[in-house]
């Protein structure tokens, strides 16, 4: 009941405040009248965050922090001393419902989505970041994609150390509906809800990129909603700099946040995907991703030539585009040639996209090394298998056996637990109840006053009789 009032309670504080103002983007504002959709928010909800906390580094102290290391990177490259490195980033997948069943072959009708479609996400994300074969980014067609050796891996340990797929399912019925949700069912209305659902339901960043698939809906971003909305990422923070709060108050809302119908690849579709009909590959994570990892939009988020993104390799550009196919310049007098229309971080198409550069894994790379929760990430166990499955869980590990003197019960149970030692005679020995279990049940059990031989555990939990044999030495 604590927990439930106390994940209640930071909603409420969240979902009170007042909404912040911003101004969308020129790009968001061309985006959703080309295409319908508004591909990317983040730059707008950067905007919130640093009037929210005033104390939030800017983008000139962040860019400043984040040359200067990179410079060192490129210079420790240069010199040989620095070892080409794959970085393992554990996801944790949180989907969020409003009590619709999930979707299943021949049954996609609902936010809900299915297993397969969110784990076609994380192949969708390997294969762009590590430009694997036989994919678009192995494809290449600027000649300047890298492989940004980051893998990204489903979470195997829950919180608790238990057994997970790394895909959770929250049933979350939106925090407001001011807006008529229409025939498909009730959706997020504003990024104040967002937040406050982020941050009552989050793993802990430090061990997990949390990523939320949602339905967005409410008014259009252009006036405080997030109608079309297809994703928004938390840029990192910086960290080193003296005066400067490293976390800005973010922690508990850090991850990516996509539509549920641009998550995942429709080409690897079993028959339970539900996706829209546009931008269906997985390259609004791919780019959203881009942003939790550091990088800007191609053409800066302004309408001016320069190197607005911070990457030299990627040639100067005035706007976003939404196909590849025709070729643009808009600054010409760069020298660097066409627009990349081809790279992760602009707003074409999915299968136009394959491209990340030198100079974009740079700044990423930067960034999983140095900045807070990122490079805690490279520390974490999750991915791999926990010490226990939930199945040896539900029928008891009991360890070490054979026993000297002591031995370790653990296992799922509820409510009272009975413990009973049998002789192998059928004559109890020992019996212990343990009360008020919650989930998770650990218990000693000393045999050390035992004469050596072969006995019987009986484990009993409501309906479950569990049997072990036990040998004392």
């Amino acid at each position: 009941m604590g927990l439930v009032f106390t994940l209640m309670s930071v909603a409420s504080s969240f979902a009170q405040q007042k909404s912040l103002g911003y101004k969308m983007t020129n790009a968001n504002v061309r985006a959703a009248a080309f295409t319908g959709f508004v591909r990317c928010a983040t730059v707008e909800f950067e905007q919130k965050l640093s009037q929210k906390y005033s104390n939030k580094p800017s983008e000139e102290v962040f860019e400043a922090w984040m040359s200067s290391k990179i410079s060192q990177a490129k210079k420790s490259r240069f010199n040989g001393k620095l070892a080409a490195e794959t970085y393992n980033i554990p996801v944790v997948i949180h989907i969020v419902h409003n009590g619709d069943e999930v979707n299943s072959i021949g049954n996609a009708t609902s936010e809900n989505i299915s297993d397969a479609q969110a784990r076609s996400q994380i192949e969708i994300l390997n294969q762009d970041y590590r430009k694997m074969a036989g994919t678009p980014g192995g494809a290449n067609s600027t000649g300047a994609a890298v492989d940004v050796q980051i893998n990204f891996c489903l979470a195997k340990q829950d919180p608790s150390g238990f057994e997970t797929t790394g895909i959770v399912r929250h049933n979350i019925t939106p925090y407001n509906d001011n807006v008529d949700n229409g025939d498909d069912g009730a959706d997020w209305e504003t990024y104040e809800d967002v937040q406050a659902m982020k941050a009552a339901t989050q793993w802990d960043p430090t061990r997990y990129l949390n990523i939320w698939t949602i339905r967005t809906g409410g008014e259009s971003v252009e006036d405080g909603g997030l109608d079309d909305l297809l994703g928004f990422a938390q840029f990192p923070s910086n960290s080193g700099l003296q005066g400067i709060d490293v976390i800005g108050g973010n922690a508990v809302t850090d991850g990516v946040v996509i539509a549920f119908h641009a998550f995942g690849a429709y080409s690897q579709n079993d028959g339970s995907f539900l996706m829209n009909d546009q931008y269906n590959e997985g390259r609004t994570t791919t780019h959203e991703m881009g942003h939790w990892l550091g990088l800007r939009h191609i053409w800066g988020d302004n309408n001016n030539c320069g190197n607005g993104d911070y990457c030299l390799d990627t040639p100067d550009a005035t706007e976003e585009h939404y196909d590849c196919s025709q070729t643009y310049d808009t600054c010409i007098n760069d020298g660097l040639g066409n627009d990349m229309v081809e790279n992760y971080m602009d707003y074409t198409t999915d299968g136009c996209m394959d491209t990340f550069t030198q100079d974009q894994k740079d700044r990423m790379i930067t960034v999983m090394e140095n900045s807070p929760r990122r490079v805690e990430l490279l520390n974490s166990p999750v991915c791999n298998p926990p010490q226990y499955t939930n199945d040896d869980l539900n029928n008891f590990v009991l360890k070490p056996n054979p026993v000297i003197d002591k031995t370790l019960i653990v296992g799922f149970a509820e409510g009272m637990v009975k413990v009973s030692v049998f002789d192998a005679y059928g004559k109890v020995s020992y019996t212990e109840k343990v009360y008020d279990v919650d989930t998770f049940f650990s218990y000693e059990l000393d045999l050390s006053r035992f004469t050596s031989g072969v006995y019987i555990l009986l484990i009993e939990n409501k309906n479950k009789k569990i049997v072990k044999r036990i040998i004392k030495k």
